[in-house]
């Protein structure tokens, strides 16, 4: 587990602390910490582009691709349904 990256939201744990610049009970160490390059995915479950009506169980449609896609599967076209609901196949 020393090796598992996680991404957090350093200010959020500042502000629940109601510290501010990192100046809490080792908030510091995160807030310093360095940050990884990460995008943040929409799944297809959640795309706007994706149906779900009369398609394989456990598969939605993508509008997109023009194919059938896991429910947790991504690409870089995905774009947060409004209601961003999960569809679990």
């Amino acid at each position: 587990m020393a090796s598992e990256k996680r991404l957090i939201d350093a200010n959020a744990a500042c502000e629940q602390c109601g510290m501010k610049n990192y100046d809490c009970c080792g908030i510091c160490i995160i807030g310093t910490a360095p940050t990884v390059d990460a995008v943040e995915v929409v799944r297809c479950g959640e795309c706007a582009s994706h149906e779900k009506e009369a398609c394989p169980k456990g598969t939605v449609w993508c509008k997109t691709m023009c194919r059938y896609m896991k429910p947790d599967g991504f690409c870089s076209e995905g774009k947060r349904s409004v209601g961003g609901g999960k569809e679990n196949g």
